[in-house]
């Protein structure tokens, strides 16, 4: 190959790459950004340890569940029943909604019903002392796998996981009551 052919060819090759590194160092700056949308904390600055409650009401089957800390670990059930609850269990549910962000955050939510959230299938209310949170959880997403949730009075829109959705509601049908000891 001579020397006019290589330097065409490393011209061409320059001439394709640069278009292409831009293109992909501003596709990877738009990632970014979504990322920060996708995964937005829906309680911000919610801690675990200050969650003193939680009551979850499923307007499908008409149940409430109430449950109170009682100390590390250490819950009771209110609602339906007074026992003491799986304290482990109900702790890593508060540490889930501690920590809940969101898939994906929407802010234009004109329609309600379109999402379900006109009559939510799941209220979930969480006394952490002076401060009181809701989230009311509406239909699945069509492709599965995540529910739209939102809070009462506010304007975005969230999809929250569906494996602790389900897991909250599974609470409303059978209370979280500690399990007994297996006799030695």
């Amino acid at each position: 190959m001579n020397f006019r052919n290589t330097v065409i060819l490393l011209l061409v090759l320059i001439g394709l790459g640069i278009p292409l590194y831009f293109f992909e160092m501003q596709k990877d700056e738009e990632t970014a950004d979504l990322s920060e949308v996708m995964l937005q904390e829906v309680f911000e600055g919610l801690r675990v340890a200050d969650i003193r409650g939680l009551e979850i009401e499923n307007s499908e089957t008409m149940s409430v569940t109430k449950l109170s800390r009682l100390g590390k670990e250490s819950w009771v059930i209110e609602e339906p029943v007074q026992e003491e609850a799986d304290g482990p269990r109900v702790e890593y549910l508060a540490l889930q909604l501690a920590s809940l962000r969101s898939r994906r955050t929407f802010t234009d939510t004109a329609g309600l019903e379109e999402y379900g959230l006109d009559n939510p299938r799941l209220e979930i209310r969480i006394d952490a002392g002076e401060r009181q949170e809701t989230l009311q959880v509406g239909d699945i997403i069509p492709t599965g796998g995540y529910y739209y949730g939102q809070h009462p009075s506010g304007d975005r829109l969230y999809l929250l996981d569906g494996a602790l959705v389900d897991e909250l509601r599974s609470l409303t049908k059978e209370p979280p009551i500690m399990p007994t000891p297996p006799l030695s």
